[in-house]
């Protein structure tokens, strides 16, 4: 008779392989993280505004984007991110204020805010805007 071993799954994140147990400590809180809620009091009580600049602004090429936002983390955040196109460029660990991202070539541009939690897993709160540079 052939005996089988079941594997435990096996995720990667960051470049790292993490077993189902380590994802789910990470997700419980032991290794600085949280669940993911979907819905209710714990996403109410999280929040991101971005004041400036406003959605659909044309704004000059080849110059910094001053970002103007506010942030509730709710229970679950830490701090927050900054994107733009998609790829993280700052880590604001101000949840109120401003910040100038590098200059920016002429185009069509995304710059979203994340809350993410101490293992800087985005927790699904989070705002966007787009903006045309000339």
């Amino acid at each position: 008779m052939m005996l089988v071993q079941r594997l435990a799954p096996i995720f990667l994140v960051s470049g790292i392989l993490l077993t189902t147990t380590a994802v789910q400590a990470v997700y419980h809180g032991t290794s600085g993280g949280s669940r993911p809620e979907t819905g209710g009091e714990m996403e109410d009580a999280a929040s991101v505004t971005i004041h400036a600049p406003k959605d659909g602004s044309e704004l000059q090429a080849d110059q910094p984007v001053k970002i103007s936002y506010q942030v509730t983390p709710g229970p679950r955040g830490d701090h927050v991110h900054l994107y733009v196109n998609g790829k993280e460029v700052a880590i604001l660990r101000r949840l109120e204020g401003t910040h100038e991202t590098s200059p920016l070539s002429a185009g069509r541009h995304e710059i979203a805010i994340k809350v993410v939690n101490r293992a800087h897993v985005p927790i699904g709160v989070e705002a966007s805007v787009t903006v045309d540079l000339f």
